[in-house]
């Protein structure tokens, strides 16, 4: 993937560029700070920096035998959002994961859609990939919207499959057929 540049819907430039390990520490704080808002995403506790090395480790070597992509969003030196696709094993190998997440104040910008395309991009090249699939919060209306709008379809609901903060949401599984 080549580092791309574009401007968000408020003007502000906006790059992409593969994950690095000198990223590290920028992403460590960036997850935590998406665990601190509450998000939309599974992870509820912090994580440390022994653990954000190790993912980052194995980020790399994924992306090494071709297997995965995992892309920043960066304003300037600030990492404001990430997104992956990584290759299941075994008999899914055909399949792909999918995720994508924002920082508070970038939400709504473009950003995420950019960043989607080109991790989604990436997948559709690899013709062992097949589909790619994602979960999300059956509240996160807006998440929706944009991955309908990108061509994924639901194929199920898990009634309160996430439970967050004494509240619930349905868990929707969504999946993209990257052979059309």
């Amino acid at each position: 993937m080549e580092t791309q540049k574009f401007f968000s819907k408020l003007g502000k430039e906006i790059t992409l560029r593969v994950q690095k390990n000198a990223d590290t520490a920028a992403l460590l704080e960036y997850i935590n700070t998406l665990v601190d808002e509450n998000v939309d995403i599974l992870m509820n506790t912090h994580v440390t920096l022994l653990e954000e090395e190790a993912y980052v480790k194995e980020c790399s070597e994924s992306m090494k035998k071709e297997e995965s992509l995992h892309v920043v969003a960066m304003d300037g030196d600030v990492l404001v959002g990430k997104s992956d696709v990584k290759r299941e094993s075994y008999k899914e190998r055909h399949i792909a994961g999918f995720g994508i997440s924002l920082k508070n104040g970038y939400r709504s910008l473009g950003i995420g859609r950019r960043l989607a395309e080109v991790v989604l991009d990436w997948a559709k090249e690899h013709p062992e990939i097949e589909k790619v699939y994602l979960t999300v919060f059956g509240s996160n209306e807006q998440a929706i919207g944009l991955y309908k709008k990108l061509g994924f379809q639901e194929f199920g609901r898990m009634p309160d499959g996430i439970q967050s903060n004494g509240k619930y949401a349905d868990r929707v599984y969504m999946y993209l057929d990257t052979r059309t």
